[in-house]
């Protein structure tokens, strides 16, 4: 739900469903700026706009844009970065994202940022954020996304929809 939730954000920033909040979105999933080692936000962004979107852009432009355009940062799964091979290991790498995070904040204070995690993952450490629980849906709304989820998805559906609810009830 949390990543439907991020990604249907940054869409309806990119179709300008939300023009008078943010112009340019890029959306990162924190367990691959793990795996990336590139340990600061800066950097995976630049490799991200490169790798992802097939943007090429020099870091001082970045850095320009970063500073006098609307653009959100929108992270995906802090608490996906809590695994490692030992749990000390899964607690430095959450740790070390937090920290990226910050010193990103620090260094470019007007990016809006929206982060998600699971609220058992979540340790409020880090700067400068708001916090806002999402209420789990009721039987309705689960079955109105389930719905909504399978018709968008281009998936065979009305049997997978309708096993899924069922699931759901039992």
């Amino acid at each position: 739900g949390k990543t439907t939730l991020l990604k249907h954000f940054s869409l309806q920033v990119v179709t300008h469903d939300l023009e008078a909040f943010l112009e340019i979105p890029i959306y990162i999933e924190l367990k691959r700026f793990v795996d990336s080692n590139l340990g600061q936000l800066f950097p995976y962004i630049l490799h991200i706009l490169r790798e992802k979107y097939g943007i090429s852009i020099k870091a001082p432009k970045l850095e320009q844009i970063l500073t006098e355009s609307d653009f959100i940062l929108l992270l995906d799964g802090l608490d996906e970065t809590q695994f490692g091979t030992t749990p000390d290991d899964a607690k430095q790498n959450y740790e070390n994202v937090v920290n990226a995070i910050n010193d990103f904040v620090t260094r470019f204070p007007q990016v809006q940022i929206v982060i998600t995690a699971r609220k058992s993952g979540w340790r409020d450490r880090l700067i400068r954020f708001y916090v806002y629980e999402l209420p789990p849906f009721d039987i309705q709304q689960a079955f109105d996304f389930i719905d909504n989820w399978f018709k968008f998805s281009n998936t065979s559906s009305q049997v997978n929809s309708e096993g899924l609810k069922h699931a759901l009830l039992n």
